[in-house]
């Protein structure tokens, strides 16, 4: 009687030091290739953060992503890319570890990248189709320092496989000089913004019927609010005192010429008076 071949022993788990080298969690690439790159990653990042308060999701920048699981025996690092930003709906990663497609189980919701002159042409190319490939619902491209992008805001939504751009729409009633371009995003609900006179970035806050503002900014605005009331509250009070000095000196004229008119009207019956008066001895002489 022939025994029957040993089972295979199940694959091991690979222990931390083996995952970092297959899926490191860091990565070479910097954040930010300048200050208005590192800027617009930042507002990015704090806006859906904030958009998305009340519901269970990632939103991450220079977050590493990977997408395809190496093979057993393969050497790593693993194939992987480094949204600038991007939004995972209905997910709570845990602790101390990279996205791994696989194990999640869905592709990010939402990436946006912020074009610089190293990655613009990656962006536009390479990215758009492998973030299609991967089934990344919506894709979004923002060009912080101008010259890479025209206009300088792009946004893709995924169709059948393929992104179809998303059109802009012209609001000249968004802000008070030139106007903002908007652009409807579903996986957020709300609209991505393009302001027309300084080309910045903006996400449409609902609750608050403006943009968003991280809270620096916020502050500052306020600040700017306050004074700019303030200055109005004070020319508001120096024209009420100017207005009251012309009533007061309309008044002091009304006075003045009810006093003349009093005087010409009591010099008048002065006048009657004499001449009657007068009237009176000639009438007399003549008798």
């Amino acid at each position: 009687m022939r025994l029957p071949p040993p089972a295979p022993a199940p694959p091991q788990a690979l222990g931390h030091a083996e995952l970092d080298v297959l899926y490191p969690l860091e990565t070479d690439e910097p954040m930010a290739s300048s200050l208005p790159h590192g800027l617009a990653m930042q507002y990015a990042q704090l806006a859906m953060s904030y958009h998305l308060r009340d519901v269970e999701c990632l939103v991450t920048a220079d977050y590493i992503f990977y997408y395809r699981e190496l093979p057993p025996g393969a050497t790593g690092p693993a194939p992987s890319v480094t949204p600038d930003v991007m939004v995972v709906l209905d997910f709570t990663p845990p602790r101390d570890t990279s996205y791994r497609l696989w194990e999640v189980g869905k592709a990010p919701d939402l990436v946006m990248e912020m074009s610089s002159r190293a990655t613009h042409r990656q962006d536009q190319f390479h990215k758009h189709h492998l973030y299609a490939e991967l089934g990344i619902r919506e894709y979004w491209l923002y060009d912080p320092h101008g010259g890479y992008l025209e206009p300088r805001l792009e946004g893709w939504r995924l169709e059948e496989g393929l992104y179809q751009p998303i059109a802009g729409e012209l609001q000249p009633e968004l802000e008070a000089e030139l106007g903002a371009e908007t652009f409807n995003s579903e996986v957020l609900g709300t609209h991505w913004g393009r302001l027309l006179d300084t080309e910045e970035l903006r996400l449409w806050d609902e609750e608050r019927g403006d943009w968003f503002l991280p809270p620096a900014e916020a502050e500052a605005d306020r600040l700017r609010q306050t004074r700019r009331a303030d200055r109005e509250a004070q020319r508001a009070d120096r024209e009420a005192r100017r207005v009251a000095q012309e009533v007061r000196r309309a008044d002091q004229e009304a006075r003045r010429a009810d006093r003349e008119a009093q005087t010409r009207a009591e010099l008048e019956q002065e006048v009657a008076r004499l001449r009657a008066q007068l009237k009176g001895f000639s009438e007399s002489e003549e008798s």
